[in-house]
């Protein structure tokens, strides 16, 4: 087993003090890896030039289904934003309805006669839009300022 050792010994320093031989140019070539990045929906330019000689019309293409996929996403916007602005012009309207509901409910109890009952029906729906319409307003500012804060 000693034998063995020393003779892999022998090679290894062999090996080293040997300077190695050039690689021949096709060799090379063979060994570049060449690996870049871009974040980008379309190729750079080049790439697109280099796609074009190997397919041609691929440029174009690309170009076509960069311009398609950014019109999808505009009326995927579009449509989110609508029905975001539909619910909260239905929220808006059923609590004007509730509102006005209450405080008529209200006054009807106090022209009867029960002023107790009558201010807390009449009360409550307007203390609770206050309330909801002043925590959103301080809940706007707020992420305003956290917001200018980032910047």
């Amino acid at each position: 087993m000693s034998k063995d050792k020393t003779s892999k010994n022998k090679l290894n320093q062999s090996d080293k003090s040997t300077p190695q031989k050039p690689l021949p140019p096709e060799e090379l070539q063979r060994l570049l890896h060449l690996e870049a990045h871009y974040s980008s929906p379309i190729p750079p330019a080049k790439e697109l030039e280099n796609y074009e000689k190997i397919v041609p019309g691929s440029a174009k293409m690309f170009l076509e289904i960069f311009y398609s996929e950014v019109n999808h996403r505009r009326k995927l916007e579009e449509k989110v934003l609508g029905s975001g602005i539909k619910t909260s012009d239905k929220g808006q309207n059923f609590g004007f309805i509730i509102a006005i509901l209450g405080l008529i409910a209200g006054t009807i109890c106090i022209l009867q006669g029960h002023e107790t009952g009558g201010s807390v029906i009449g009360g409550i729906p307007l203390v609770s839009l206050v309330s909801v319409f002043v925590y959103g307003k301080y809940k706007e500012v707020k992420q305003k300022k956290a917001e200018n804060e980032e910047e």
